[in-house]
């Protein structure tokens, strides 16, 4: 299975390519406006018919649902859950802050051991899954956290911009910046606007395999078991979580 999880990756990495490494990348992305004034890709459609076409070559995955953003109806389990595009907003505009985001679920439990997920920046080339060997950090810097929250809320103020030892940056992309978490490049993630479980489901799963809990208000969520998950919601270590402050989240 860890073979076929390598060649899905190829696959849409290769795919991505073809597409941003086109003449008129713009051009090349086919972007339209869906019925809700959201933003859609030609991106988001290839990845998504992709996805779904290799998954179904495989014995395993026959019974799963297959839940994305451009094609999906009831949330069940087991089921393979894609985000083709998280951030097609900032895609359309250039700025290299979005990604892809797959999870194989086989339960909604976040830290079941099967579940796993995967994240893509096809700008930078950087990549995360839940399946990669990691050395866990012993401590969180307690003299200054760092964290990220989406553009779109920060250009709205909804934070405060900079507390004593704590300091906020907008970046697009939920997906990203929970694999941005999950590396080790930040310390939280914040969202005060409510997430889609496509938006989620592959960075919580990271996350959750580096000892980074998924908070909604103050309690820890254990299972993604909703289509949509209400704010506010925190990525953090148990750690960090009790050192940000209220007025934060």
């Amino acid at each position: 299975m860890e073979h076929f999880k390598d060649h899905l990756k190829k696959k849409i990495v290769s795919e991505l390519r073809l597409i941003f490494n086109g003449a008129d990348f713009k051009l090349n992305l086919g972007i339209k406006n869906k019925s809700d004034n959201s933003i859609v890709t030609i991106i988001d459609t290839i990845i998504s018919s992709l996805v779904k076409e290799e998954i179904r070559k495989i014995d395993e995955f026959k019974d799963f649902v297959f839940y994305s953003e451009e094609d999906h109806d009831e949330l069940e389990f087991p089921c393979i859950v894609l985000d083709p595009v998280d951030g097609t907003r900032e895609l359309s505009q250039g700025l290299p802050e979005c990604a892809v985001s797959l999870a194989i679920m086989y339960t909604s439990r976040i830290n079941d051991e099967r579940n796993w997920g995967w994240i893509f920046n096809p700008f930078s080339g950087f990549e995360i899954d839940s399946k990669q060997d990691f050395c866990q950090a012993q401590n969180a810097n307690k003299n200054g956290l760092m964290g990220m929250v989406s553009r779109t809320e920060w250009d709205k103020g909804l934070y405060i911009k900079k507390t004593d030892n704590i300091l906020i940056h907008p970046k697009g992309s939920i997906a990203l910046k929970l694999g941005l978490l999950s590396a080790g490049a930040i310390d939280f993630v914040i969202s005060k606007r409510p997430k889609n479980i496509w938006d989620i489901a592959a960075g919580s799963i990271i996350c959750s395999k580096r000892n980074i809990k998924t908070w909604q208000d103050k309690s820890m969520v254990l299972n993604l078991d909703y289509k949509k998950f209400e704010a506010p919601l925190v990525w953090a270590t148990e750690e960090v979580f009790t050192l940000l402050k209220k007025d934060q989240i």
